[in-house]
């Protein structure tokens, strides 16, 4: 192969990490302040909830659009550009919490700024499920001219990107610096860094039909010979537990530490830092293991990981216990979500832009229903109603990994 394709490869491959990395810091980098910006604001769990559902419903009304942006702009164009919404976004909720506690509780600005935070939530799931999308078929393309399981790294960068963000919010919480500072610091440099990688992405018009053309090419995710409507019902629910998963550690796991666990306000961010640190140490061994057993028994095996691990933490109860569950928790779902994807891309006779899209589409589901749904739950009974959220997904992983093919099966032509 000529030296120039390998360069070009590699300088597109440090190109698209880039852009998960930065999806992953923009919120990450909020999570660990999501308490303060709770506390700030007064939230009950309800309404917290509710309000963090927020950015589910706006990435499930611009979702179905995402196919259609992907094909008008291109991938690379999508990625990079829609980039800027989320740290608009992002901007807006740091805004309105800086300013709340100016004001005061009865007053029509005290509302005006709530809405503002509501919308800053919807702006940054109305473009976060556009970069998703876009950012996804552009490692797509990649993996499939590396003939070889290589997205479950770039989802890697994402979890690098979201822990360094919590590291971000750590040092600014520790340091008292401003919630709008923070923000301003966060989204300024990744809408940087994503507009300076685009020259490097990979240009032109993306594929549009998923037909094989090599039935040893293991950058594929095969699935099982069903009707596309049952397959595609089932990598929703592939997608959605491995979204819970996540959910759970960036919406309650601080709370829950903090006020259930009661680990003190030094450690309160400790189960959310563990679980993502493990999420993508996952997803960085994951595609070598998908390349050697097979999409479907690394999804089956993390989630019988999850659902011992963290189902024996919850049951002990101690920190340390706590902690290993959240590493199990992370690690065992870190390949769920870039292998559904992996294999609504590559569904035959479908567009992968549209399969993509759906599965995309209706995983965020995860992220609007389940945030009110638990903060319901907790305001009814506890904190470790939101962490049995995470053995309960573990068991659907293991029941959902049906839908992919068994590593000897072969797609009959």
């Amino acid at each position: 192969m000529p030296e120039h394709t390998h360069s070009r490869r590699r300088k597109a491959r440090v190109a698209i990490c880039a852009l998960f990395f930065t999806n992953g810091l923009l919120i990450g980098s909020l999570v660990l302040r999501f308490p303060e910006i709770k506390d700030v604001f007064g939230l009950s769990a309800s309404v917290y909830g509710a309000t963090i559902a927020l950015s589910s419903l706006g990435g499930i009304l611009a979702g179905p659009f995402a196919a259609k942006v992907v094909r008008r702009l291109t991938s690379r164009i999508a990625a990079s550009l829609l980039t800027i919404g989320i740290g608009i976004a992002v901007l807006t909720i740091g805004l309105s919490a800086t300013l709340r506690p100016l004001v005061s509780n009865d007053s029509l600005l005290s509302v005006s700024l709530y809405l503002l935070l509501a919308c800053g939530f919807f702006l940054n799931g109305c473009s976060d499920s556009l970069v998703d999308v876009a950012q996804n078929m552009q490692g797509l393309r990649l993996q499939r001219e590396y003939r070889r399981p290589i997205i479950s790294s770039f989802h890697g960068m994402w979890s690098v990107g979201a822990a360094a963000g919590g590291g971000f919010g750590i040092l600014t919480t520790a340091l008292h610096i401003s919630l709008l500072a923070h923000t301003l610091i966060a989204s300024l440099g990744c809408i940087a860094l994503g507009l300076l990688v685009l020259p490097f992405t990979l240009p032109g018009a993306d594929p549009d039909n998923s037909e094989e053309t090599d039935r040893e090419d293991l950058s594929r995710v095969r699935t099982r010979p069903l009707a596309p409507a049952i397959v595609l019902g089932l990598l929703v629910v592939l997608c959605i537990s491995g979204m819970l998963i996540e959910d759970a550690g960036s919406s309650w796991a601080t709370l829950f530490m903090r006020d259930y666990a009661k680990t003190g306000a030094a450690l309160a961010g400790s189960g959310y830092v563990v679980l993502l640190s493990t999420h993508a140490l996952g997803r960085f061994i994951a595609d070598p293991l998908v390349g050697r057993f097979g999409p479907r028994a690394v999804v089956a095996g993390g989630g019988a990981l999850i659902l011992i691990g963290m189902g024996g933490g919850l049951l002990i109860g101690t920190t340390p216990a706590l902690l290993f569950g959240f590493a199990t928790a992370g690690i065992g779902a870190s390949a769920s979500v870039p292998l559904a994807y992996n294999a609504a891309h590559d569904i035959r006779g479908m567009d992968p832009a549209v399969g993509l899209t759906i599965v995309s589409w209706l995983g965020r589901l995860a992220f609007l229903v389940a945030p009110p749904l638990v903060g319901v739950l907790v305001q009814h009974t506890s904190l470790l109603a939101a962490m049995l959220v995470i053995p309960t997904a573990g068991l659907a992983l293991m029941a959902s990994s049906l839908v992919l093919a068994p590593r000897q099966l072969r797609v009959q032509k």
